[in-house]
């Protein structure tokens, strides 16, 4: 290979120099001469030079991706956020919110989420699928599938290439779905809280590319959001009229108390002693006896 290349280039001097960032190869910089005149030290200097720029080059614009990515999750955090104030007692729009966001964040042609009830799942939100009607209501999963995975315990379950692992071929029903939406990489992400399995949610690429540690992460962070969005209507139980962004938390020292908006006609406070006062006014001022009413003493 390598006398192919230098008869094609005829190359009668190689000089190749690496590229390296604390210690790791990023690649090489290389220069050729036709004829037989070895490269002087200060050449070789210029070289080095401009290898290390090209390492500069290259943190630079990582560097810049990162912070691009940053800012685009940063977005989307925001905007499903402001969804979740301005949608009390309504999990549909948060879901289709983060739904959305996180598909586009991850890169992925389409995802879907589904709610777990013990024995099945219920699909209830989807993005970038035109047949989300015709979904199988309810799934059971079943055998080593996916979402099977999930209620084993499983953390996530992330398929580079679909059809390499046996389940593509050992369950027809899975192999058909991922055929019929020509899905080549998957990354499901169980919605938990407690331990307990609420949900699942799954991304898809129709090519084959993993997901990258900061999709998985930024998948793992919307997941969290939804679980706490749930917990808080499970233990909380707002009414429909009713906004949580109404809703204040207060801190005095370890001990925390939900508390209702100002035009609420009851009051909960808790003090660090975790005694409750319900309902309870502030004591009134003492009126003192203005002076001019007041006894003279003899």
């Amino acid at each position: 290979m390598v006398r192919s290349a230098v008869e094609i280039s005829r190359s009668r001097t190689y000089l190749a120099v690496p590229l390296r960032k604390d210690g790791a190869l990023l690649g090489y910089l290389t220069a050729h001469r036709r004829e037989v005149l070895p490269y002087t030290d200060k050449q070789i200097a210029v070289l080095e030079n401009f290898a290390a720029q090209a390492v500069i080059a290259m943190e630079n614009a990582r560097l810049l991706t990162e912070t691009r990515e940053a800012l685009e999750q940063q977005t989307a955090t925001a905007e499903v956020l402001q969804v979740i104030n301005s949608s009390p007692g309504n999990l549909a729009p948060v879901f289709d919110a983060l739904l959305e966001k996180a598909v586009h964040v991850c890169e992925a042609a389409f995802g879907d989420l589904g709610i777990f009830d013990g024995e099945q799942y219920r699909w209830v939100a989807a993005h970038g699928i035109p047949d989300f009607a015709a979904y199988p209501f309810p799934l059971r999963p079943n055998g080593n599938a996916p979402l099977e995975q999930l209620t084993r315990g499983e953390r996530l379950v992330h398929l580079a290439d679909v059809r390499q692992p046996e389940t593509y071929r050992e369950f027809p029903a899975f192999k058909f779905t991922m055929d019929h939406r020509a899905v080549r990489s998957l990354l499901v992400m169980p919605l938990r809280k407690d331990g307990a399995l609420l949900g699942a949610i799954r991304a898809y690429r129709r090519e084959v590319r993993p997901f990258s540690d900061n999709q998985i992460a930024l998948l793992q962070n919307s997941r969290r959001r939804r679980s706490s969005r749930w917990r808080m209507r499970t233990l909380y139980l707002v009414p429909p009229g009713q906004n949580f962004g109404h809703a204040t938390t207060r801190q005095t020292g370890d001990c925390h108390a939900l508390l209702p908006g100002e035009n609420a006609r009851r009051r909960m406070s808790t003090n660090c002693r975790g005694r409750r006062r319900i309902g309870r006014e502030p004591f009134p001022r003492s009126r003192r006896t203005p002076a001019r009413d007041r006894p003279v003493m003899s």
